[in-house]
């Protein structure tokens, strides 16, 4: 595994586990008082390394139990900002929810295989076998939530 990111959820079946991060973006106009950076904190040119990092974006791992069967880990890295909210494993599928409100269908190999859009907020997800719940508020939502 990465040590890069912050994990914040997981599920996980007798197939394996999928773990997910939540991306996070620096605030490059954020004061930070350059007298305290160390010599580690400044790249050769001088500058700041901790400000050229932006940001770091979600991610999902996944990492089998069973090794015998040619299954490898994959991990899968979710661009412009997208964070993953919740996830869901199932027999030889995973799932994953974002904040844009997608949901994403992975085979046990990484390869996304479906994508499609789910247009109230999702409360939790579960997986067995070849079926998946979706728990959702049927409501629109107040304040964002």
């Amino acid at each position: 595994m990465n040590d890069d990111f912050d994990y914040c959820m997981a599920a996980l079946n007798y197939s394996g586990l999928i773990i997910a991060s939540k991306g996070e973006e620096d605030d490059m106009d954020k004061y930070e008082d350059d007298d305290n950076l160390s010599n580690d904190d400044m790249d050769i040119d001088g500058n700041n390394k901790k400000k050229s990092k932006g940001k770091k974006n979600s991610h999902i791992y996944f990492k089998p139990f069973n090794e015998n069967k040619n299954m490898k880990s994959w991990q899968f890295e979710f661009k412009d900002g997208e964070n993953v909210e919740c996830l869901a494993l199932g027999t030889g599928w995973s799932v994953a929810f974002t904040d844009f409100g997608y949901i994403r269908v992975f085979s046990i190999d990484g390869i996304q295989k479906y994508v499609f859009c789910q247009g109230t907020p999702v409360v939790t997800m579960v997986g067995y076998e070849n079926l998946l719940a979706i728990v959702y508020h049927a409501g629109p939502s107040i304040y964002g939530c």
